[in-house]
């Protein structure tokens, strides 16, 4: 308990110390030189008897229940080390070069003689000739390392005489966090197979994705393609109704960034490549003709090809499968592996006797079919003679001139083959009084002729 006659003697000197310190007087020769904060922050005595805090310039009302004042108390008593504060903050990062941290320190002893300040806890800070904390150049605070974001220092008092320890006192340096980091990304897998396909449900590649900020709240995370989303526990997932086509994207690239959730400029960013895999989704598609042709006449032993089916499978390399059926098939025989055609048996065709053939060729590969229809024709040849479609009779008038170009009737036949040209000529007992078109087949008296039916009835 402090008496009352302590108390009005802590609260005279006390007084005198605020009134230097109102002057801002800062002058070596002062009573109050080695009390003062050269860095103009608040100002704290600290030794075992805690006084109170004040700043150049301005007043602070003490409690009116204690009010120390140096000045009745003997010498070897006065708190021998006065520090500005006992905490400071700091923003993390590399010191370039001696900085001070605002705490300035100051002893005496008792005897008068000179102090020297050890502060041996942390080698990157130390104390200045003036009494200054500084950090040291060079020196590095990370507060992501929990170990650094808050330091505790001991200042020890030392007599420079007889190196006895005047005081001693802790200082707490506390360092702030900055937004000094870029966010980290991790994914898991760098390339994905994908079949191709519709997705009816959201389905797992099996790549996870992670991002951090050591500075602060989760990155955010962006894709660049919407048919991909990040699930729970960083799943990177295939969004419900997405369709992948390898006919039309059979590669394609997924843009992975992760942005700072503070800082929109700082972002980093990972590429998964991405395979599409080509699926047997759609039936084969022919590539031969859907017609053919045999000659008539000709005989076609079991083993000879006369035609050849062939069709491409959906994925290239896939085996496909060949079969017959239709109205005909069962006068053929294919080969299921190479789609070549023959007749089932010897065979010569007539074409007067069956003109065309029908038959469908079937491709298979695993579940995809595709059927053609194949027109097989039988080509007429020139075997049978022309037959005459004109009437084997006509007639002239008697006593009727009939000029040499005058045409009397016009014969006719159809060839064999559709299309072949068909020659006409004369012959007979009355050929030499008659002339024939050899193209068109029109027949004309030889000469100008008046026919007599008296004289001849009929040539």
């Amino acid at each position: 308990m402090v008496s009352e006659k302590k108390k009005s003697a802590i609260r005279r000197q006390f007084s005198s110390l605020q009134n230097a310190l109102s002057k801002n007087d800062k002058s070596k020769n002062s009573k109050y030189a080695n009390y003062f904060n050269h860095s103009n922050s608040i100002l704290w005595i600290v030794s075992g008897l805690i006084l109170s805090a004040c700043a150049p310039g301005r007043q602070q009302r003490l409690p009116d229940d204690i009010t120390p004042d140096p000045a009745d108390i003997p010498p070897d008593d006065l708190p021998a080390l006065v520090q500005s504060g006992n905490l400071v903050n700091l923003f993390e990062g590399t010191f370039l070069r001696d900085t001070p941290t605002g705490y300035h320190f100051a002893a005496n002893a008792p005897d008068g003689s000179n102090v020297s300040f050890d502060l041996s806890d942390d080698a990157r800070f130390a104390i200045d000739d003036t009494g200054n904390l500084v950090i040291q150049a060079g020196s590095e605070f990370d507060y992501e390392n929990s170990s650094e974001r808050t330091v505790t220092l001991t200042v020890t008092a030392i007599d420079a005489d007889d190196t006895s320890v005047i005081d001693t006192q802790n200082v707490t340096v506390s360092f702030l966090n900055i937004n000094d980091n870029v966010p980290t990304l991790s994914v898991s897998g760098t390339a994905l197979l994908l079949d191709e396909g519709l997705y009816q449900l959201v389905t797992d590649t099996g790549i996870i994705v992670t991002a951090n900020d050591a500075d602060g709240p989760t990155p955010d995370v962006t894709l660049s393609d919407s048919r991909f989303e990040i699930g729970a526990n960083g799943s990177l997932q295939i969004v419900a109704g997405s369709e992948f086509d390898f006919a039309t994207e059979a590669n394609l690239s997924l843009l992975i960034a992760a942005t700072d959730a503070e800082d929109a400029a700082s972002s980093i960013s990972q590429t998964i490549t991405i395979s599409v895999t080509d699926l047997n989704d759609e039936p084969p598609v022919f590539t031969s003709a859907a017609t053919a042709s045999v000659d008539e006449n000709t005989a076609y032993a079991a083993a000879d090809v006369i035609l050849t089916a062939a069709a491409t499978p959906d994925v290239a390399g896939d085996a496909v499968t060949y079969s017959l059926s239709g109205a005909d098939a069962t006068l053929f025989a294919i080969d299921a592996a190479t789609g070549e055609v023959t007749f089932a048996a010897d065979t010569t065709p007539d074409h007067e006797a069956k003109a065309s053939y029908e038959i469908d060729v079937t491709a298979t590969v695993g579940t995809q079919t595709a059927t053609q229809t194949i027109i097989i024709s039988v080509t007429d040849l020139n075997d049978e003679p022309p037959v005459f479609t004109s009437a084997a009779t006509a007639s002239v008038d008697e006593n009727t001139a009939y000029a040499a170009a005058d045409v009397i009737l016009t014969a006719a036949a159809t060839s064999d083959v559709a299309g072949d040209s068909v020659t006409y000529g004369l012959s007979g007992a009355d050929a030499a009084s008659f002339a024939i078109n050899a193209a068109t087949g029109e027949v004309t008296f030889a000469a100008d002729t008046t026919p007599d039916h008296e004289a001849k009835a009929s040539y």
